[in-house]
């Protein structure tokens, strides 16, 4: 039973559209498993499937690796600089005093002995 509206609209967009939904499905963010869901409600057989999803997985690796890559390539920049790690350590013992001083401030005072409720019976 599809009771989500997403899935009704995915089932429609399967039927209107066929198979190059799925392929495109790979570059959307939301939209990608609610196609795989209904694909797979709908009883797509697999040679069928995979067919119709192997253009996505490709887009969907190339997309990946070039971000991933990306990244790569930033933090190997970053690692060549040396001014940014006296920068980062200090930030890391600036948050460390801090979090201490706060988490000081936010402790409660001990009870004073006196004011503490008397639990002995009299005898």
């Amino acid at each position: 039973k599809l009771a989500d509206d997403k899935e009704r609209r995915v089932v429609r967009q399967l039927e209107r559209w066929g198979w190059p939904v799925i392929p495109v499905s790979f570059l959307t963010v939301g939209f990608q498993t609610a196609v795989q869901l209904t694909a797979g409600l709908l009883g797509w057989r697999w040679p069928r499937y995979t067919l119709a999803a192997v253009p996505g997985w490709i887009a969907w690796g190339c997309v990946y690796a070039a971000g991933g890559l990306a990244a790569v390539a930033g933090l190997v920049t970053l690692a060549r600089q040396a001014w940014w790690l006296p920068v980062v350590a200090l930030l890391v013992v600036a948050g460390l005093v801090t979090v201490l001083i706060l988490r000081r401030r936010a402790k409660p005072a001990p009870a004073s002995p006196a004011s503490q409720p008397d639990y002995t019976e009299a005898s």
